[in-house]
């Protein structure tokens, strides 16, 4: 199988913002990961944290600011039992004793007043190609303050809830309808989670899924529909981004014949020539 980036004599660098980008030791990787590890992009993270955010600073993978990002006005900073649930939104501990497995690591410990920024003003951040979010129930407002930084972007990985976990956020369906106003499609879920409902406890481990889903990682990419609004280096990002990430061969193809129709290569047609070989 060919990659998309081996179809062209230069690729250009897919620039990667990643908006709270602590991550638990073992867990999964960040989707951009396959990008970095080829030498496809770049990568701005924010984490409000800073103990982690020197921690990824020291690892090298790309520059990482302590930012609070959210729509640019002064918050309190809820701190949770574990930090991976502190959020500028209080937790709902009500609800949360609904569930097993999830109370005590999102149970509040403290709180702090922050400055917050909205994306688009946050100083040198340039032109993004691929956001990440992961704000604790505050995606909506991270997307609210990033007009800008969506104009550009081609594809968005954003964690949603569907469910309140903390007071007063905003949810999936808000989400995806910000998203659907700034010219993208939903794409499709890359992961779901959630806890039993009590008294039920299928197993003594604390990721077991119920019946109910609480939050996931959504992927939106840019409408498909109106491919040709983009420039031939966007759609070349889309694609590779496609192959790459989420292994998504039938679109990325889609998205380079778009190209194609801007440019008068034949890339849509080497691509699919390689997959079919690779079967």
């Amino acid at each position: 199988m060919i990659a998309v980036e081996a179809l062209v004599d230069e690729f250009p660098a897919i620039a990667v913002a990643d908006v709270g980008a602590a991550i638990v030791d073992g867990g999964d990787p960040e989707p951009y990961e396959p990008l970095l590890r080829r030498g496809l992009a770049t990568l701005v993270g924010f984490e409000p944290d800073t103990d982690a955010c020197a921690r990824l600073n020291d690892a090298g993978r790309g520059r990482f600011l302590p930012v609070v990002v959210a729509d640019g006005s002064p918050k309190t900073f809820h701190e949770c039992a574990s930090p991976l649930c502190s959020s500028i939104f209080e937790p709902d501990e009500q609800l949360l004793e609904l569930f097993q497995y999830i109370a005590p690591y999102m149970k509040k410990t403290g709180e702090r007043p922050v400055e917050t920024s909205r994306l688009d003003d946050v100083a040198g951040l340039g032109e993004v190609d691929f956001l990440k979010i992961d704000a604790q129930g505050a995606a909506y407002e991270v997307l609210g303050g990033a007009a800008r930084v969506l104009s550009e972007a081609v594809a968005v990985h954003v964690e949603v809830e569907f469910v309140p976990l903390y007071r007063g956020q905003h949810l999936f369906r808000d989400v995806d309808r910000l998203l659907a106003e700034r010219g993208f499609t939903f794409f499709r879920f890359a992961s779901f989670s959630g806890r039993a409902l009590k008294p039920i406890a299928y197993d003594d481990k604390v990721n077991t899924l119920g019946s109910q889903w609480l939050w996931g990682d959504a992927v939106y990419i840019r409408d498909f529909m109106t491919l040709e609004t983009l420039s031939a280096p966007k759609l070349l990002k889309l694609a590779a981004v496609l192959h790459h990430c989420y292994l998504s061969h039938d679109t990325a193809a889609f998205v380079l014949a778009a190209r194609d129709r801007l440019t008068g290569d034949d890339l849509s047609a080497r691509f699919i020539e390689h997959l079919v070989e690779a079967d």
